[in-house]
């Protein structure tokens, strides 16, 4: 047993003492190996100034833990031969058709490769969230991005989705596609392409291609007037202070918004993207791992989602130093074995992963039939890396290895 294994009671005594010193607002754990529940826990307060603590019912702003449902949701359309990933995203856009790109001296050229469906799902597309110059500036001025003292880059806006995509094609890419991977607006986009194909908003098609079938109760783009109770306020920790950044109240969640993001929000609050909890979390990775079916019902074929099990940009870069990415999430296979320290949490070689700017974070892997996920509702990113702690802890008691 490693020196810094963590068991279970240990976790649960550090997420106590951080959720009563008020280091953190809650935790809200599920994890199962198979068919065996190993935790369903649930810590501190979705209102930290009423106390009203977390329940199995608490609703958490997923953020970028958005883009497995998008990318799981889409690929129902690739079963359906509705679309391929193949196509060109200009086969659904057309404003897609002439599209630019950044060169290296800062001027602007015609982009050369096709843009892809594939490359909006796997990052390759030259659509990243703005962080470096002269894109970064191109967004500004297009009215896509300003810059925020609270948040970092602010993507709010009034536009409708396709509005939106037709906005953003117009501003050079970081580079060509398909030839390098950046994290960015790939499953934004994805939700334009889902309305035009199917002829419905990204929201009522979620109902009926994913929470329908897999019985998703406690996941919505827009909180129904009945679980308004259950939505968590948002909170920022710094040096010992808290501020309630959105109070559950007055919640934009509450209300539909201008666009659907099936990338997880507009801000960094998450705003557009999904609400959701543990269990319904649990579902979603249960399915995949199942090889598309979940409780006798056939969401994705198995090999379909056998794609989801697999390293997509292993040809052409990573997503983090030591990963790659899947579709919607980071894939640690392949991985080099003097590299597994230098991993987010726990670490196995087909390990899937990934989280969102609100501290949410699941995993899940195919090999040791294991999934799990943690959730909470504060700023900034990597807070006490308390997501961290919880994947090591879990993957220390399924491979003490780990």
């Amino acid at each position: 047993m490693p020196a810094n294994k963590l068991d279970l009671e240990e976790l649960h005594r550090q997420l106590r003492f951080w959720t009563e010193e008020r280091e953190l607002p809650s935790a809200a754990i599920f994890a199962m190996q198979g068919q065996t529940l190993l935790d369903d826990s649930y810590f501190g307060y979705k209102n930290i100034e009423e106390e009203i603590p977390v329940d199995k019912n608490s609703l958490f702003r997923l953020a970028s833990a958005t883009k497995i449902f998008t990318s799981v949701a889409f690929l129902t359309l690739v079963d359906q031969r509705q679309v391929r990933l193949t196509d060109p995203v200009s086969k659904y856009l057309p404003e897609y058709q002439s599209l630019k790109i950044f060169t290296e001296t800062g001027s602007t050229a015609s982009a050369k490769n096709v843009l892809t469906i594939e490359d909006l799902l796997r990052h390759s597309n030259g659509f990243a969230y703005g962080d470096n110059e002269p894109y970064q500036s191109a967004l500004n001025a297009a009215g896509l991005v300003i810059a925020n003292k609270k948040l970092g880059l602010d993507w709010s806006h009034d536009l409708g989705l396709r509005e939106w995509a037709r906005t953003l094609s117009a501003v050079p890419m970081e580079f060509e596609a398909g030839t390098k991977v950046s994290y960015g607006l790939g499953h934004d986009i994805i939700g334009a392409v889902i309305e035009v194909i199917t002829g419905i908003s990204v929201e009522q098609f979620f109902k009926e291609s994913l929470n329908d079938p897999l019985n998703l109760q406690h996941t919505f783009f827009t909180v129904p007037d009945h679980r308004k109770g259950d939505l968590t306020n948002f909170y920022s920790i710094r040096k010992g202070e808290i501020t309630c950044l959105e109070q559950a109240s007055t919640s934009p969640f509450l209300q539909s918004p201008s666009s659907i993001s099936g990338g997880g929000g507009w801000d960094m609050f998450g705003n557009g993207g999904l609400v959701s909890n543990t269990r319904d979390f649990s579902r979603l990775l249960r399915m995949i791992l199942n090889k598309g079916t979940l409780d006798g019902v056939q969401l994705l074929k198995p090999e379909t989602t056998q794609l989801l099990w697999q390293n997509q940009t292993e040809t052409i870069g990573k997503i983090l130093p030591n990963n790659g990415y899947s579709y919607g999430f980071a894939s640690l296979n392949p991985l080099d074995a003097s590299d597994q320290k230098k991993t987010f949490g726990g670490y196995s070689p087909n390990k899937m992963w990934w989280g969102g700017s609100t501290n949410t974070h699941f995993w899940f892997d195919p090999e040791l039939d294991f999934h799990g996920i943690f959730l909470t509702h504060t700023f900034p990113f990597r807070h006490l890396d308390a997501a961290e702690i919880v994947d090591r802890a879990y993957y220390q008691q399924i491979d003490p290895q780990s």
